[in-house]
């Protein structure tokens, strides 16, 4: 499995968890496989219901914690706390399209970045 298929399935089981699939994801091996699970990074995770409509999304601009941490925490708040959308229940479960983005890390970028995103959710909410 890569990388990127292994942080896809990390999301879905953290999704799944909440609706009593056990959660048997072995942090400890994976961060033997992936390294840079352990890292702080900050991601944002969108689930979409077909190829273009929006379902969820929730991230975070300026790493806190691990990545790996961050795709659960992320996932978890994209399904079930995005205020756009009612938390997903078991019954739509049809998820067709579970996406996440990593944000590249410069020292000094978060300050730029949260001004980029404050000025555009300003401007949606005027226009």
């Amino acid at each position: 499995m890569t990388f990127q298929q292994r942080l896809l399935s990390l999301a879905r089981a953290s999704i799944e968890e909440e609706f009593g699939t056990p959660f048997t994801v072995d942090r400890d091996t994976l961060f033997r496989q992936f390294p840079e699970l352990a890292e702080k990074r900050a991601t944002f995770v969108t689930l979409k219901t077909d190829a273009i409509s929006l379902r969820g999304c929730i991230g975070t601009i300026i790493p806190q914690r691990p990545l790996f941490d961050d795709i659960i925490a992320n996932a978890k708040e994209a399904a079930f706390h995005d205020p756009r959308f009612a938390p997903l229940q078991m019954a739509n479960t049809d998820v067709a399209a579970l996406r996440f983005h990593c944000l590249p890390y410069r020292r000094n970028s978060g300050i730029k970045i949260q001004v980029i995103f404050a000025t555009r959710y300003i401007q949606g909410l005027t226009e």
